[in-house]
């Protein structure tokens, strides 16, 4: 987090969060972060799951995929584990109950069989964290929105924050820079 450049009042929030699922050995709560496309949300999400000591899984709402391709997914994330689901608010509804289900229950239902023969089997989740990214809230329904016990909106980045990018991205790429050329 510390090289996270600016969002500093969220970073400050999110801090004891993370520093108390760390000493509790629980995951966080879940998390929901809004921002116009450009703000920085997936590097926020990378850096909690950097911080919590843990391994990250991206998923987006945006893919065609089907239910079925969810399921490995989920029951595959370890304890405390982060799941970031990207553009969250443009999830189809058959994903959305799944995922509704997994980050409120900690289970899934996994068809087994095709036609009359089909059993349903409900798989236990381990606990795991879900960070949903969104560019639009109002799209988001209102009671996947109720599954995030946390909600910040990123601000758009000052002079400031943006002068570090500038300064970072310039040793990155080793091009010399002057100050006022930042």
């Amino acid at each position: 987090m510390a090289d996270f450049v600016g969002q500093q009042k969220i970073k400050d929030s999110l801090m004891p969060l993370i520093e108390t699922a760390k000493r509790s050995g629980k995951p966080m709560d879940h998390l929901l972060l809004e921002a116009p496309t450009g703000f920085g949300k997936a590097t926020l999400a990378e850096a909690i799951g950097a911080e919590l000591g843990c391994s990250v899984t991206w998923m987006s709402g945006r893919t065609d995929e089907y239910p079925a391709d969810w399921v490995p997914k989920l029951v595959g994330l370890k304890a405390g584990d982060v799941l970031v689901v990207d553009e969250i608010h443009l999830m189809r509804q058959d994903i959305e109950d799944i995922l509704y289900r997994a980050a409120g229950q900690f289970v899934v239902t996994w068809e087994i069989g095709q036609g009359r023969g089909t059993k349903e089997a409900e798989l236990a989740l381990e606990r795991f964290t879900l960070i949903g990214l969104t560019s639009r809230l109002s799209a988001l329904s209102a009671r996947m929105r109720e599954r995030f016990g946390a909600s910040y909106r990123l601000q758009a980045y000052d002079l400031r924050a943006m002068s570090l990018f500038v300064v970072r991205f310039a040793r990155e790429l080793e091009v010399p820079m002057t100050p006022e050329g930042v």
